[in-house]
């Protein structure tokens, strides 16, 4: 009763968690050194040819009041428990966060390779978003040359797209005019 009314008198004296921890593991260690003293003298007393019973007996009684110490420091532990907070080192959340954003480049990554960005990016463009200026020009030179009233023409869309498309000009000068079938024309690879 006097240690339960001692733990609570402790509890609500407002020590830290670690503190009641640190306190009731020294109290604990110190209560199992003088048992193990006390049993230790026990052993020897009791093997002696004329043992002292007193003696013995005072040290029993010692050592269950040191048990009774230790009992109540654990308990004291126990019921500091819950007050203690884990705690993650600042360089283990970092690690975490980069870890996760190395994840998420990588699952980009390989969704890209796999063909899901063209499928997303030709999504976008069908919603008329994300279009190059490319194809934004080449679009708008396009509705020029068709629109009657307009002065380009065809020529001046051919070279608009060779001044724009390297590639485009590129295959655009390998081509020549259709020859006879069977003469040798141009081949777009060789």
């Amino acid at each position: 009763m006097k240690a339960t009314a001692a733990m609570l008198v402790i509890v609500l004296a407002g020590c830290s968690a670690t503190r009641e921890i640190a306190s009731g593991a020294v109290d604990i260690r110190a209560n199992a050194e003088s048992s193990k003293g006390r049993f230790e003298a026990i052993g020897t007393e009791s093997a002696s040819p004329a043992p002292d019973v007193g003696r013995i007996a005072h040290e029993s009684a010692e050592g269950v009041r040191e048990q009774d110490a230790i009992i109540t420091a654990t308990e004291r532990i126990v019921s500091a428990i819950p007050g203690v907070q884990d705690t993650t080192p600042w360089w283990a959340i970092l690690l975490t966060r980069v870890i996760a954003f190395l994840a998420a480049v990588g699952a980009v990554g390989v969704a890209w390779y796999l063909g899901v960005g063209t499928l997303v990016m030709r999504l976008l463009w069908s919603l008329g978003l994300c279009l190059p200026r490319r194809a934004r020009d080449d679009a708008t030179l396009a509705r020029a040359m068709l629109d009657p009233e307009r002065a380009e023409g065809p020529r001046e869309y051919v070279a608009a797209r060779r001044a724009a498309d390297p590639a485009f000009d590129a295959a655009f000068k390998r081509t020549v005019k259709p020859s006879p079938v069977g003469t040798g024309g141009s081949s777009a690879c060789p």
